[in-house]
């Protein structure tokens, strides 16, 4: 994780032409709201971004949350059915208190 953000170079492409997800830590202090939103320019179609209560590592506290939202978002990737905000997600939304997931940009 260290070594990739040392030394990985970033270089200018074309959007991808798939759909990105991007989660992060509501209190996260090195990849913030804002720099998880940028995701969204790396694709020219949807950009789905979740918060989860926690810090740098909610993946941890949170991974059953986790888990179930990427299942969602890939299952709803490969299927025909309109793009929406799964239903783990809401379930996990409301027992967070309110906005903390699901926030769609």
């Amino acid at each position: 994780d260290v070594e990739l953000n040392e030394t990985y170079h970033y270089l200018p492409d074309d959007p991808l032409p798939c759909p990105i997800s991007a989660f992060g830590g509501e209190q996260d202090e090195f990849v913030t709201r804002s720099r998880l939103e940028a995701w969204s320019g790396q694709t020219s179609s949807g950009f789905h971004q979740r918060m989860f209560p926690g810090a740098h590592l909610f993946l941890v506290s949170h991974a059953g949350s986790l888990i179930r939202c990427v299942a969602e978002e890939l299952e709803s990737a490969v299927s025909d059915r309109p793009k929406s905000i799964p239903n783990q997600c809401q379930t996990a939304e409301t027992k967070f208190g309110g906005g903390s997931l699901g926030a769609l940009s």
